[in-house]
């Protein structure tokens, strides 16, 4: 499925850049515009049509998450909470709660990562 979005992507972009050298040929009022611009326009609505019919027959892909992980996000979570609700401005201890909270956010976005990878496979 990667691999037909990939040229998807790169097939609307080629009609793109024909749909805008077609209105380019218009402007200027070159013989080749009106021909250039269906066949940009043409690629466009075919792109757009396989891309629907990609949509209706492919069976999306719902994210799982493992016990576990769930566990651990809402563990990181919980201590990020903790770490933001004793942050006092006027402290000295400032500096060690924001490296703390640091701290936690970093594991939460490894955390997250990891689920990010296992989601896309």
């Amino acid at each position: 499925m990667k691999k037909i979005n990939h040229i998807l992507e790169i097939t609307f972009s080629i009609g793109a850049a024909l749909v805008i050298l077609g209105a380019y040929g218009k402007i200027i009022h070159a013989s080749w515009g009106g021909f250039m611009l269906s066949v940009g326009m043409i690629t466009e609505v075919l792109l757009f049509l396989a891309s629907g019919l990609i949509l209706i027959f492919h069976k999306p892909v719902t994210p799982t998450y493992t016990a576990v992980e769930i566990n651990e996000l809402q563990h990181n979570i919980a201590s990020l909470n903790k770490t933001l609700s004793v942050i006092k401005v006027d402290g000295s201890n400032l500096q060690y709660e924001f490296a703390s909270l640091s701290e936690n956010l970093s594991e939460a976005n490894k955390l997250l990562s990891g689920i990010r990878k296992a989601v896309r496979g």
